[in-house]
């Protein structure tokens, strides 16, 4: 399957969301002020959802680093005593 462009699917997912959106509007018949205070609560959800994706990506890429420090402090302290054995 080939790689889609990030921004085509943006596109796509925009505006099948508004379509949705509309959808359960007309399907529920509430008032646009009502819909303001689902659909806010839904953005609250998802910018939870991001701080949380975003906090676990930030986590592994410092235990990524911390280990390949470590691994690079072990090269060099036995190239260390590879020296000193000479």
């Amino acid at each position: 399957m080939a790689k889609q462009d990030l921004s085509l699917i943006y596109i796509r997912t925009k505006r099948e969301t508004e379509v949705a959106v509309a959808q359960v509007q007309r399907q529920s018949n509430l008032p646009s002020y009502l819909m303001i205070g689902i659909i806010e609560g839904i953005l609250s959800k998802l910018k939870d959802d991001a701080i949380m994706d975003l906090s676990a990506s930030a986590d592994r890429y410092s235990e990524e680093v911390k280990e390949e420090a470590e691994k690079e402090k072990g090269e060099d302290n036995a190239t260390f005593t590879d020296k000193s054995d000479s």
